[in-house]
């Protein structure tokens, strides 16, 4: 009795009968059954010895069961792929290009995989060039640095998510579920070029909510790129690329480090030529990389190369890693426990039978905010959780204002409410939250800034999403200045990632244990840890030759919290900043936060492209660049955001800390 077919491998091929015959001889030496599989190779209209070539490796290899299919004329490989896809008998189908090599274990390796991920729509790996390539061919050099700075710490990790952010999706290592093209449609023939065809099937699965697995598994790629072929793939990437963004909201591609516009390539140029090897001639070839992006990207412009209709918007996002190293063995054995998909989110989404909190505490640091602090306590007091369920532990760093009167004084209001007031010497925000952590009895620790107003749900969310998932170890949200009259200095200190995540995501979730740290909660006015992940990953760093005592003290605290493999949470709801930031204090934190830069670099030891913590001449000079191209106010402000870090940076106050 014949076997039924369980994987179906898809090659389109189009004059390269030299690279097919290896790769065929590449799937004949695969480790799985030969019954077990078919290859379908699609001639897209060739006119070379393909079909030859197919008929001697049928003669040679019979055991292998190989189909051939022939388009009458030259259609792309959109429509090459989908003609595979129509004639497959496999329930997983496999994709690869006709200049690559896949190792012996390439379908052993994605099949285990959607065995071990059910609910994933479809398993990837990368390609990448053999090694006497990639020494003389600096094309293939650029690529592969390209690789590490658009997807950071992927080459051994592996990675499941329902976002844009992995390298899964290339179509020279891909794999689907069958029922994933039947319910989604296939690949999309209005792009009759090669220039995305594949990322665009991915962000419409993504818009869907569906999720793919990345694996760190390589096949070879034996094409040699020249110059001209580099330009050509350039502009067809831009032309992809535009094409995608349009149909599929840009705010949904979040992790792609491609610009959408002139002046973000500028920027993006320059962050990324400050930290590649042999700087000078891969700068060059960025900047003609970038400049045949845009070409490209604006050609559809000029072709009015656009789908018709509104974006689609994804669901909720959420990531997870397991590491591998170099022998593709599991670093951590235990396996990453996958979360459930939490639903679309709502203000009301929760009800108050759902919550059975912990003991809950709450730990404000103060340095001279009496007036805030009535404002900030009554949000704090008028929480939709009983009162019982939480204490507020106010720690003041030195005050020289009325602070402890205030304090006293809503104590006496609202006798019910567990407020307990300590005094120290002047340490800083990251000693101050120690100070209240030693004391506080709660499992649940929520920081809160002492001139921030939060939402009265917030805390019924956070305790929401820690009953749903154990894994989930900290829950932040972002930081707001809604005054009318707030300055530039404000806007631009809250343009962080989970301000941008919420102002564009107003009804998602985001779950990540992402440990590029390019996506996460970071803000320690709206955060809370779970109490033992709190104590277990050192607390707040607080380096007494920090002067200014304060500024991103949040970030390496969940900086390491990640790194340990825990999960984060962003939901969206914002903390009120009610303090207007003048020059002067923007000057003094921008300074600190540069050097709070160097030294999490020298103690965390975080990924070196992770650019952000990494200020630079380079840097100032982009944001010259960006302001000139967009002279806006907040683009000018950003000129001496970048100059005060690099000078903070810079500063030898942090030439000799230890780890």
């Amino acid at each position: 009795m014949q076997t039924a077919i369980k994987y179906s491998v898809i090659l389109p091929t189009y004059n390269r009968a030299k690279s097919l015959s290896e790769g065929l001889q590449a799937l004949a030496r695969q480790t799985v059954s030969c019954s077990d599989y078919e290859v379908i190779i699609v001639d897209d209209g060739s006119t070379a010895e393909t079909k030859d070539i197919v008929t001697q490796f049928s003669n040679t290899h019979p055991h292998v069961v190989l189909r051939y299919e022939r388009l009458s004329r030259n259609s792309g490989c959109a429509k090459a792929r989908n003609q595979g896809i129509l004639k497959a008998k496999g329930e997983v189908l496999l994709f690869t290009d006709d200049d690559c090599i896949v190792p012996p274990t390439w379908i052993q390796v994605h099949g285990e995989t959607h065995a071990r991920y059910p609910e994933a729509a479809g398993v990837g790996g990368w390609y990448f060039p053999a090694d006497d390539l990639m020494q003389r061919n600096i094309f293939h050099q650029f690529y592969d640095v390209q690789f590490d700075f658009a997807f950071p710490q992927q080459r051994n990790f592996e990675i499941h998510t329902n976002t844009m952010r992995t390298a899964a999706g290339n179509t020279a290592n891909m794999s689907y579920k069958r029922i994933v093209f039947e319910k989604n449609g296939v690949f999309d023939e209005v792009l009759y070029f090669t220039g995305g065809v594949d990322w665009e099937f991915k962000a419409r699965l993504i818009a869907h909510g569906l999720s793919l697995v990345f694996v760190p598994l390589v096949v070879e790629h034996r094409k040699e790129l020249s110059l001209s072929t580099f330009v050509k793939k350039t502009i067809l990437l831009g032309r992809g690329h535009a094409y995608r963004t349009r149909k599929y909201a840009p705010s949904d591609l979040i992790g792609l480090p491609i610009p959408h516009s002139l002046s973000g390539a500028l920027f993006s140029y320059a962050k990324w030529g400050t930290y590649i090897p042999r700087r000078r001639a891969y700068a060059h070839l960025f900047a003609l990389w970038l400049s045949c992006f845009l070409i490209g990207k604006y050609l559809n412009y000029i072709l009015g190369f656009y789908p018709k209709g509104e974006p689609f918007r994804t669901s909720v996002q959420t990531t997870f890693f397991r590491k591998y190293d170099k022998q593709g063995n599991v670093v951590v054995k235990e396996e990453v426990q996958k979360l459930p998909a939490l639903r679309q989110f709502t203000h009301n989404m929760i009800t108050q039978s759902e919550v059975s909190p912990p003991r809950y505490s709450i730990i404000i640091p103060t340095f001279n905010r009496a007036p805030f602090l009535p404002h900030v306590l009554h949000s704090l007091v008028s929480q939709s959780i009983p009162l019982s369920c939480y204490e507020i532990i106010i720690v003041d760093d030195g005050s020289t204002d009325e602070t402890a009167g205030v304090v006293h004084e809503i104590q006496a209001q609202n006798s019910d409410a567990q407020i307990k007031y300590l005094y120290q010497n002047n340490g800083g925000p990251a000693a101050a939250r120690n100070r209240g952590a030693e004391i506080a009895r709660g499992s649940i620790l929520f920081f809160v800034d002492s001139d921030c107003v939060v939402h009265r749900d917030v805390m019924r969310v956070h305790l929401s999403l820690y009953a749903q998932s154990e894994e989930i170890a900290a829950v932040g949200g972002g930081m707001l200045t809604t005054h009318t009259s707030a300055r530039v200095f404000n806007r631009i200190r809250h343009g962080s990632f989970p301000n941008a995540f919420i102002t564009q995501n107003p009804d998602k979730i985001l779950i990540t244990n992402d440990v590029s740290f390019k996506v996460a909660p970071h803000n320690g006015g709206n955060l809370s840890v779970k109490s033992e992940v709190f104590k277990k990953c050192g607390r707040f760093l607080a380096p007494d030759n920090v002067r200014g005592k304060t500024a991103n003290e949040d970030v390496a605290l969940c900086f390491r919290i990640q790194k340990e493999g825990h999960v984060m949470a962003l939901v969206p709801y914002y903390a009120e900043n009610l303090r207007l930031i003048s020059f002067l204090e923007f000057r003094k934190m921008t300074l600190t936060e540069g050097r709070f830069h160097h030294f999490i670099l020298q103690t965390l030891n975080p990924i070196p492209l992770n650019l952000d913590y990494r200020p630079s001449r380079v840097l100032v000079g982009a944001a010259c660049i960006r302001a000139l191209v967009r002279p806006t106010r907040l683009h000018f402000v950003s000129i001496l955001q970048q100059y005060y870090r690099y000078q903070g940076f810079r500063s030898r106050d942090m030439e000799h800390i230890d780890k």
